[in-house]
């Protein structure tokens, strides 16, 4: 590694994203939300969310009239460790749920500080939630009922060639 480059990691990894870090922990990329106690059902639960999975989250949560506590983290590199320390100290006793899209980063990293979580699957490959599978999960570790409803579809789709940019000579083999 060039020598340059050497001394930017170093001030890089020793100054800068510690800088970020502190920065990070009061930004408003870092937002916690407090249980509303007229929410339909209990609060024995709270979430950890990040990503774009908090929209999807929200909008399931406000559909059942549920108001739980829920930390939203819009950056999770570098971690905002005092703050998930502190949201998990504010809730103990309760389960906390991690509802992240892509890899199970965030829940491994919270895991790795010492609070115990619930995430997705271990085999999981889900990168974006759907409300379908926000609620799913949480029925399967909350006492929210829901019930996948059945899609049938009366009409079969047409089959048809790969689409191809216009012009282009791979066409005929499609």
């Amino acid at each position: 590694m060039p020598a340059i480059a050497r001394a930017n990691y170093n001030k890089a990894t020793t100054v800068r994203i510690p800088e970020v870090q502190k920065w990070i922990e009061q930004s408003h990329l870092v937002r916690e939300q407090t249980a509303k106690k007229d929410s339909n059902g209990n609060s024995d639960f709270a979430i950890i969310v990040s990503g774009e999975s908090d929209m999807v989250v929200r909008e399931v949560l406000s559909n059942l009239d549920l108001f739980p506590d829920m930390l939203s983290i819009a950056a999770t590199y570098p971690l905002p460790k005092d703050a998930i320390t502190q949201f998990s100290a504010r809730v103990n006793g309760k389960k906390i749920l991690v509802i992240e899209d892509g890899d199970r980063f965030l829940e491994e990293k919270i895991r790795l500080m010492g609070t115990d979580v619930i995430g997705k699957g271990e085999d999981s490959t889900i990168t974006d939630s759907t409300p379908d599978m926000v609620l799913a999960f949480l029925s399967e570790h909350t006492d929210i009922q829901y019930q996948k409803p059945e899609n049938s579809q009366s009409v079969q789709p047409v089959m048809r060639p790969p689409s191809i940019c216009p012009g282009c000579p791979y066409t005929a083999f499609a």
